[in-house]
C-alpha cells in the first residue's frame, strides 16, 4: 500500500462523507455564530443535513477525479472539499458576517471537511491493511 492511499470501500466512503459533512457544517456554524451558543447543536445538525444533500454531487465528482488521477493526499481532498463547499454554498443564500468573504467562510469549512474525509478514509485503509496482514 502506498504511503497516502485511502480506502475505496463503500463503507469507508459513506462514513467519511458523513464525518466530513458534519465537520464542515460545524466549522461553518461556529465561524458564522455571533450570539448565544444555546442553538448551536440544532444549527450544526441542520447544517450537516443540508451539507449532505448539497455537497453530494461535488463529492462524487471529487472521488472520481481523485481515484482516476491517483491524487490521494490530505491536501488534494482538502482543496476538493473547499471548492465543493463553494459550489454547494452558492446554492443557498446564507448571510455571512461582515468583514468576511464567502470564499473564506465556505472554502475553509470545506477544506476542513475534505481533510476529515481523507483522515477517515486513510484510517479505514490502514485498519484494513492491519487486519489483512495479521
Amino acid at each position: 500500500m502506498e504511503g497516502n492511499q485511502v480506502s475505496w470501500s463503500f463503507g469507508s466512503i459513506l462514513v467519511g462523507y458523513i464525518g466530513s459533512a458534519a465537520v464542515a457544517a460545524a466549522s461553518l456554524v461556529m465561524f458564522m455564530s455571533h450570539g448565544p451558543f444555546d442553538h448551536i447543536l440544532p444549527m450544526i445538525i441542520l447544517g450537516t443535513c443540508i451539507t449532505l444533500l448539497a455537497g453530494l454531487p461535488g463529492f462524487a465528482a471529487a472521488l472520481v477525479v481523485c481515484r482516476q488521477t491517483g491524487w490521494q493526499t490530505w491536501l488534494h481532498f482538502g482543496i476538493a472539499g473547499g471548492f465543493n463547499a463553494l459550489l454547494a454554498g452558492s446554492m443557498f443564500s446564507v448571510p455571512i458576517p461582515a468583514g468576511t468573504s464567502m470564499f473564506t467562510s465556505y472554502f475553509g469549512a470545506g477544506f476542513v471537511g475534505g481533510m476529515t474525509y481523507w483522515a477517515i478514509a486513510r484510517w479505514c485503509a490502514l485498519r484494513t491493511q492491519a487486519i489483512v496482514s495479521s
